[in-house]
C-alpha cells in the first residue's frame, strides 16, 4: 500500500511517473493517492519512505513502529550487511526477522536526516522522474533480493530504460 503526506484527494499517478513505470512494465493505472491518516500505518510490517521526513511522518502521525520504519535506501543498505540464517521459517517470518535485524543494525534509532534518501520527484522536472525511476528500480531489486532472497536477475526481465517526454 502507498500513502503520502499530501492530501491530493485520490488523484492518479502523475503522467511522468506513469510513463517511467510503464517503461519498466509496472502498471500504475489503478494507483490513486491516499493521505497518511492518524494511526493509519500502525499495523504495517514495514514502512519505506523516499525521504527521512516521510519516515518521520509515518512514525509520528501514522503511529508506525519506529523499529519498522526506514528510508528505502537505508533499508537496502542495512539489508546488505545482514547474513542472519533463515532456514526453517516462513517467507513472512524471514522478512520480519530481517526488518528487526536492520533496526538493530542501525542502533535502534531512526536514521539521520538527509541520508540514504531518494529524491521525491513530485513537482520536479520530467528528467528527475527518469533519474528517480532508475534508482527506484535498482533499490527495489535490491530490496527483493535482501528481504525475500529473490534473485532479481532471474525474477525480473531486463528492459530498456524508459524515456520521459
Amino acid at each position: 500500500a502507498s500513502v503520502g503526506t499530501l492530501d491530493l484527494d485520490g488523484v492518479p499517478a502523475l503522467a511522468e511517473a506513469y510513463t517511467v513505470a510503464a517503461g519498466w512494465e509496472v502498471d500504475l493505472s489503478e494507483h490513486r493517492s491516499r493521505v497518511l491518516t492518524p494511526g493509519g500505518v500502525a499495523a504495517a510490517d514495514l514502512i519505506l519512505g523516499f525521504e527521512q521526513t516521510h519516515v518521520r511522518h509515518a512514525v509520528v502521525d501514522g503511529a508506525a513502529a519506529q523499529s519498522r520504519a526506514f528510508t528505502l535506501g537505508e533499508f537496502v543498505r542495512l539489508l546488505e550487511g545482514i547474513s542472519e540464517p533463515v532456514a526453517g521459517v516462513t517467507l513472512v517470518e524471514r522478512a520480519r526477522r530481517r526488518v528487526a535485524a536492520a533496526h538493530d543494525a542501525r542502533g535502534g534509532v531512526l536514521g539521520p536526516l538527509n541520508t540514504d534518501e531518494l529524491r521525491d520527484p513530485f513537482g520536479r522536472k520530467r528528467n528527475v522522474y527518469r533519474t528517480v525511476g532508475d534508482e527506484l528500480r535498482r533499490l527495489s531489486l535490491a530490496l527483493a533480493a535482501g528481504l525475500f532472497e529473490v534473485d532479481p536477475v532471474r525474477a525480473v526481465p531486463v528492459v530498456e530504460r524508459p524515456a520521459v517526454d
